[in-house]
């Protein structure tokens, strides 16, 4: 309970932050399973940027709790948010050949639906996490000591 007390408002935003990446990651490999809507050959990129990004974030927490006041710790922050931003510009590349024939001749697709689905609640999951990246990095990063 100690450890709790310890933490700040930002330590917990990143740590959120990095829940909400590896829920991104998993509906990034969800909607690259679908049958016949891959995100195409540069899937392994994606989600080699989508585990780096997850795992930035969650380092994001780490570093902002043991090294606040260094000069580099917005590094670390950086790099997650910059991860997030790139999956999330990755899968809507990727489907908008998808989403355009969904909405014009293509209506009827029920694997298509599932893949576009399942895109759009990871691009939330990432705009989420790096909205919650930035906003943690505008906060206090380390707990106001009590007297």
């Amino acid at each position: 309970m100690t450890f709790l007390k310890k933490l700040s408002l930002a330590n917990i935003l990143y740590c959120v932050a990095g829940l909400l990446g590896l829920l991104g990651m998993i509906f990034t490999i969800v909607t690259n399973s679908v049958q016949a809507n891959d995100l195409g050959s540069s899937a392994g990129l994606g989600l080699t940027i989508s585990v780096l990004a997850m795992l930035a974030g969650v380092a994001g927490f780490v570093v902002s709790f043991k090294f606040a006041k260094t000069f580099w710790m917005p590094v670390v922050l950086l790099v997650a948010l910059a991860g997030f931003g790139f999956m999330f510009g990755f899968i809507i590349l990727n489907r908008v050949e998808l989403i355009s024939s969904l909405f014009t001749w293509d209506s009827h697709n029920s694997l298509g639906w599932t893949a576009f689905s399942t895109s759009i609640v990871a691009l939330v999951f990432y705009a989420l996490a790096s909205i919650i990246i930035t906003v943690g990095m505008f906060l206090r990063q380390d707990k106001k000591e009590q007297n």
